[in-house]
């Protein structure tokens, strides 16, 4: 089930978004997305690893609570689906 829901909202999400731009995003330590020189270069607008996760996790929530399969699971079920979701590390290659 969470992988059917995943990969819906991974087709629904990539028409906006392309994953492949998530692969080998360098990250100071502080979190920010850098480039060679160590300038902030944001992602999707997103100059964080935390604000990403969160814009991810904003889109992923709303998927799921528009869909029909997540309705129909349990509590615990859906509790699990939102704790479990996406992540710019899922994205990233790391």
């Amino acid at each position: 089930m969470f992988e059917k829901l995943r990969q819906e909202w991974e087709e629904h999400f990539g028409k906006d978004h392309d994953f492949k731009e998530l692969k080998g995003k360098t990250v100071d330590e502080s979190g920010q997305f850098v480039d060679q020189d160590g300038h902030v270069t944001p992602v999707w607008t997103q100059p964080t690893v935390d604000s990403l996760n969160e814009m991810i996790t904003g889109d992923w929530n709303r998927f799921l609570t528009e869909s029909d399969v997540y309705r129909n699971l349990s509590e615990e079920e859906k509790v699990q689906l939102k704790i479990e979701g996406p992540k710019y590390e899922n994205y990233s290659g790391d």
